[in-house]
């Protein structure tokens, strides 16, 4: 029994340096593109660092001038996507709020909320036809941060609307009030 459990340290052991040299060999391979790419449970990722590689979902949504911290996108083969893109700018949260609104609106995107109850946090979120957006703004010291993400889900089953009203709460789901 000492042995097995001797031997189980060692893989242990091994492992950690075997992952961290995966993840940066896979890292440095991507040259100067500063992008990496995968696939796992059906869905390509994508990752990229500054302004390459920005969904071409999003890309009429960078705030003219901010910095491109960087971007991620995923997608399979039933039409399933999201998109995420992360800025900043020295220009003032309501400057940058109002642009977003305008730019949704004349891009096509219906509104749906738009919160800005917070004194440095602005939330707008909309739609337009099966994708939903949702662009986050927060005041940061001397810059403005920007998130604006984007998504579709896949041909799923529609809600029941039935079944959510026989719902009973139970000891896994517990009841919320």
């Amino acid at each position: 029994m000492k042995n097995s459990n001797s031997n189980f340290k060692s893989v242990k052991r091994m492992a950690l340096p075997a992952v961290l040299t995966f993840a940066v060999l896979s890292l440095t391979a991507c040259g100067n593109e500063k992008s990496v790419t995968y696939s796992s449970g059906g869905m390509t990722n994508t990752f990229n660092e500054g302004e390459k590689g920005v969904p071409k979902d999003l890309q009429l949504l960078v705030y003219p001038g901010a910095e491109i911290a960087g971007s991620t996108s995923a997608q399979d083969k039933d039409g399933e996507h999201s998109a995420f893109v992360s800025l900043s700018t020295p220009d003032s949260l309501e400057r940058v709020s109002d642009w977003y609104q305008d730019s949704l609106k004349k891009n096509g995107w219906t509104i749906d909320n738009h919160d800005a109850t917070q004194p440095s946090f602005v939330s707008i979120s909309g739609h337009q036809k099966d994708v939903e957006i949702n662009v986050i703004v927060a005041q940061d010291a001397n810059k403005t941060t920007i998130s604006v993400s984007e998504g579709k889900s896949g041909e799923g089953d529609p809600v029941d609307e039935e079944e959510i009203e026989k719902f009973t709460p139970n000891s896994i789901v517990p009841p919320t009030e």
